[in-house]
């Protein structure tokens, strides 16, 4: 990335001599580097990642942990909860 603007710098005649050209040029390098990151991250990651989890599934479904919405669990008080395991554990016993 360097050497490409260094070489964009040379084929305009601009010369790294003063503060405002090494100002632009870090400038410039710092745009470069930002959009080949993002041009990576784009058209190599983001397929790979999508292959992965349409292959394996997404992370959870790989580590065994089953996404359960926040509002299904935490909206009850632990009262409710109790009695709902108690009656689910009565229905086992009598299986």
């Amino acid at each position: 990335m360097l050497t490409l603007v260094l070489a964009m710098f040379s084929k305009y005649g601009w010369t790294i001599d003063g503060h405002r050209t090494t100002l632009i040029f870090y400038a410039t390098l710092a745009g470069c580097y930002f959009v080949f990151a993002h041009l990576t991250y784009q058209f190599v990651e983001q397929p790979y990642i999508r292959l992965r989890d349409r292959i394996m599934g997404n992370s959870d479904e790989r580590s065994g942990n089953i996404a359960v919405a926040e509002s299904t669990v935490w909206s009850r008080s632990m009262t409710d909860r109790s009695s709902d395991v108690l009656s689910k554990l009565n229905r086992i016993e009598h299986r």
